[in-house]
């Protein structure tokens, strides 16, 4: 059984004055006191599992000791910024009313800016009625200011609990009024880039020496300048399909 044990288990007795208890060289699990003799059981190997990861930590980190870091956190946050955009644009449909079309408004409640799907379900009453159903009654004149003053130029009308929405066959107003919307919502999946590479570049600064750290930068920017290059051509594709109507 000792012989079992042994290579899993050490016991350490612990007698001086109350200090940091160790599991691994820099992490800390408690304290103890001097008082009385402590056993703690200490696995082997701990230590070197304790480099994972864990939840709640960030994925993209550096110490003084590396020379190099992982991308695979950013790259996720710049790619989940790029797939809301794509949903956004997708529902971009002029004249024909979808629910996805209201997608991109926020609405000034309870002392912040929500997403009105999260204040509201969207419906279609046809094909160019919206109807906006508001979880909170409290809402509804709320949720038509932000429709009325949205970019899409919709002049939305109160009926008893809900607020109908008509969406006007294209013209000229109407598609110009969704460019500037595509506009707004490329720049601010720009600006979702860029704080994801802003954060990573933070722990770049952190690594051992200043060539790595060049090195890094420009592994940083090559994948910010691809993420870039997808938001402009995404924006493109669709003003030019607006275009065309």
């Amino acid at each position: 059984m000792r012989r079992i044990l042994r290579p899993l288990l050490e016991c350490v007795l612990i007698t001086e004055q109350a200090q940091p208890l160790r599991w691994a060289k820099s992490s800390y699990i408690g304290w103890y006191s001097g008082k009385d003799p402590l056993w703690v059981l200490q696995q082997a190997g701990f230590a070197k599992k304790g480099k994972q990861s864990g939840k709640g930590l960030a994925a993209d980190s550096a110490d003084s000791t590396q020379d190099a870091i992982q991308l695979d956190g950013t790259r996720q946050s710049m790619n989940n910024a790029v797939n809301h955009l794509q949903e956004v644009l997708a529902a971009v449909r002029v004249g024909r009313a979808s629910p996805g079309m209201l997608d991109a408004l926020k609405v000034d409640i309870y002392g912040d800016r929500v997403a009105l799907k999260a204040v509201g379900s969207v419906s279609v009453r046809d094909s160019q009625m919206l109807a906006v159903s508001p979880f909170d009654p409290q809402a509804l004149k709320l949720i038509e200011k932000a429709v009325r003053e949205s970019p899409l130029k919709l002049n939305p009308r109160l009926e008893g609990q809900e607020l109908l929405i008509p969406v006007p066959k294209p013209n000229a107003d109407t598609i110009k009024a969704m460019g500037k919307m595509i506009k707004q919502e490329g720049e601010s999946t720009r600006q979702a880039i860029r704080a994801a590479r802003r954060t990573v570049l933070d722990q770049v600064k952190k690594l051992a020496s200043k060539d790595a750290q060049r090195q890094e930068e420009k592994k940083v920017q090559k994948l910010t300048d691809d993420f870039i290059r997808d938001v402009d051509g995404m924006c493109e594709g669709k003003e030019a399909e607006l275009n065309r109507i």
